[in-house]
């Protein structure tokens, strides 16, 4: 998440080979990743892959197009 917000302003603007979206959850949050990916498959997204940072989908339609959703730990 950081890294897109970093290379966004480092070139002036998206990268027009960059067609992924890469998304940040909470701890809280990312603890309902199983929900997610419940409601991502119900929606026909591909579960691409999944650990336990990290889980990532894509469209058979648009395949190009990969959604990456990422854990964020909160500072305590």
């Amino acid at each position: 998440v950081s890294q897109s917000r970093y290379r966004f302003v480092r070139d002036g603007g998206f990268i027009k080979h960059d067609s992924d979206i890469d998304l940040g959850l909470l701890g809280d949050d990312f603890k309902k990743k199983d929900r997610l990916k419940q409601e991502m498959i119900i929606k026909g997204f591909v579960l691409r892959k999944e650990n336990e940072y990290a889980i990532s989908f894509y469209h058979p339609k648009f395949s190009s197009l990969i959604i990456d959703y990422f854990l964020i730990y909160e500072k305590m």
